[in-house]
Order: C-alpha cells, then sequence, then structure tokens
C-alpha cells in the first residue's frame, strides 16, 4: 500500500469478503476512512464489527445496498460524503462469477455478468469522478491525488468456454479502465485496473 493512505477517505465495493474485503482491511488498517458496500447486509455487518474490534487506526462504516441500481450508486457516494466530507479512493471490487454454457443463449450469464462487473463499474466510477471533480475545484494543481481501481482479472487475457461471460468482462473491464485513465488525467485523477490471479 502507498504511503499517504492515513486519512483519506476510501469507498470499497464488493467488500463483504474476497478481494474487496481484504482492500477495506488493508486500508483501514493503513488509517483510512472506508465506506464497506455491498449487498449482503448479514456478512457485511460481522465483517464491520470485526474490523472495529480490531482497533486498527482507521474508521470503517457500512453501505448495504444493489449496486446494480443507479439510486443505490448516488446514495452511496452522498453516504461517503456525509460520513468523511470527501472521497478520494474508488475500489471496484463487485464481482459475479456466473457459470456459462457458451453455446447456450440461454445459460451463457452474459447479461448479469455485464450488468454488474462492467456497467456497474463504469456507472459507479462516472458518479464518483463527477463528485471527485466538484471537491477538486478549489484544491491547488498538483500530482493525481485521487484514483478508481478497478478489479479485473487474467482471465480477460485467456480462454476458458465455462468462464465466458466473466472473460468477457474482465475485458470489457480493462478497456473501461484504459478510456477512464485518458478522460479523468486532466482531473488529477489515477485510473488502474488490478489483475487478479
Amino acid at each position: 500500500m502507498a504511503t499517504g493512505i492515513s486519512g483519506r477517505a476510501v469507498i470499497v465495493t464488493g467488500a463483504a469478503r474476497g478481494v474487496g474485503l481484504a482492500v477495506a482491511r488493508r486500508f483501514v488498517r493503513a488509517g483510512a476512512s472506508v465506506m464497506l458496500a455491498d449487498m449482503d447486509e448479514a456478512h457485511l455487518a460481522r465483517e464491520l464489527s470485526t474490523i472495529e474490534a480490531a482497533g486498527y487506526e482507521g474508521r470503517a462504516h457500512a453501505f448495504f445496498g444493489d449496486l446494480r441500481e443507479k439510486l443505490s450508486m448516488t446514495n452511496l457516494a452522498a453516504a461517503t460524503l456525509d460520513a468523511f466530507e470527501r472521497i478520494d479512493v474508488l475500489v471496484n471490487a463487485s464481482r459475479v462469477l456466473v457459470p456459462s454454457s457458451p453455446l447456450d443463449p440461454d445459460a451463457d450469464g452474459l447479461e448479469p455478468t455485464l450488468a454488474q462487473n462492467v456497467v456497474g463499474t463504469l456507472r459507479l466510477s462516472q458518479i464518483v469522478a463527477r463528485r471527485m471533480i466538484e471537491l477538486s475545484a478549489g484544491e491547488q494543481p498538483g500530482p493525481a491525488d485521487r484514483a478508481i481501481l478497478n478489479v479485473s482479472s487474467v482471465q480477460a487475457l485467456r480462454t476458458a468456454p465455462a468462464l465466458l461471460a466473466y472473460s468477457v468482462g474482465c475485458a470489457a473491464v480493462d478497456q473501461l479502465t484504459r478510456t477512464l485513465a485518458l478522460a479523468l488525467a486532466p482531473h488529477r485523477i489515477r485510473v488502474n485496473a488490478l489483475a487478479s490471479g
């Protein structure tokens, strides 16, 4: 984890388990204020209690909602600003992996995978980036100090028929990341992808 994390305000989606939970814990340990977002309310509440009991330097709050819905995304950004008065980092780690049958249009898993992994990532990034730009309007010019991190996978470059939808989604997230990186660079917002696996 880079230095300068202490005091930063971070949103981590998919934070109830897996990569999202690991990233959220690491940010809180490093002293950040973290909004853990997930639709699994029970699991996220348990994990939040565990994080709070650990006595880490940072703060952790929870947001429960379906981040495939635009209203939930808008509410997540608003809740983070209410809690921390800023947003410095967005980690898009909410992912679904649906088994694919590539020759069966009713079982290829493409629509739910793209809805959550690609469209959800883009829409939340757009909402949060607009807030980041507004927040930076009065700041002194300097190096990029806000970031969006999209969790992807090496599966974007591999071929596995049973993972058709996930592979296509990861490839789309990688292209989305490259495009947003160029679009947001003038606003001093870095956009990167983490290829897990």
